[in-house]
């Protein structure tokens, strides 16, 4: 878009300031922004910089950080209601997994999708960027995912730190039996363009049914 996209604000909201606000509301306790030097400054709250280039070394450097036993992994793009929020976050009495919410695309969206079991809703991968996109009617990744187990984080480290890209590994971890779960939500939108945010701020930021 050519501009820092977790400073850019909706109703006076940082992007940023609203997911950790969202995650505070559903009881994460240690909210860490991983941040460029050029919008660190402006976040508020803990913040560290990026460690390793792509998602993945964010992704990385977070889990580094954190030193805990369940995560929440957010990408600032993906922008949800409060309400599903707490649909992403209700389950808790599962002691290690993948949580994973999805959203029923209306249109092409060029960005990642996942591959269900149609009974359990387990997720049995997810296609990252397939050639001409993400079709209507598929289920988009959205990327607020939850992981629980020390071994699964330990798992999910390693393979990162060799150098495996974040999606690739989780598809790793699922092939090796780590449960992955999809969870349906009603309201998402990827900001991926100047359009995508100016209908985010139309909407106040809860853009039921939107997909770019």
């Amino acid at each position: 878009m050519g501009v820092d996209k977790p400073t850019l604000k909706i109703n006076g909201e940082m992007l940023v300031e609203r997911h950790m606000r969202q995650l505070r509301m559903v009881g994460v306790s240690d909210v860490i922004a991983v941040c460029n030097a050029v919008n660190q400054s402006e976040i508020p709250g803990r913040t560290v910089l990026q460690r390793g280039a792509s998602m993945s070394g964010a992704v990385l450097t977070g889990m580094e950080e954190a030193k805990a036993e369940a995560v929440a992994l957010v990408c600032v793009n993906d922008v949800v209601e409060d309400a599903d929020y707490r649909r992403i976050f209700a389950t808790k009495n599962v002691e290690n997994g993948i949580f994973i919410p999805t959203f029923r695309l209306d249109r092409t969206f060029f960005g990642g999708c996942l591959e269900l079991d149609p009974e359990s809703r387990a997720v049995r991968r997810i296609n990252e960027k397939p050639e001409g996109g993400c079709r209507p009617g598929a289920a988009a990744n959205v990327m607020i995912h939850r992981i629980r187990g020390r071994d699964v984080l330990e798992r999910l480290q390693a393979l990162l730190r060799n150098g495996i890209e974040y999606e690739a590994a989780v598809n790793e971890l699922i092939e090796d039996g780590v449960p992955a779960t999809a969870i349906a939500i009603d309201s998402w939108v990827a900001i991926k363009t100047p359009e995508d945010f100016e209908r985010l701020n139309r909407s106040r930021g809860a853009a039921r049914g939107s997909a770019p």
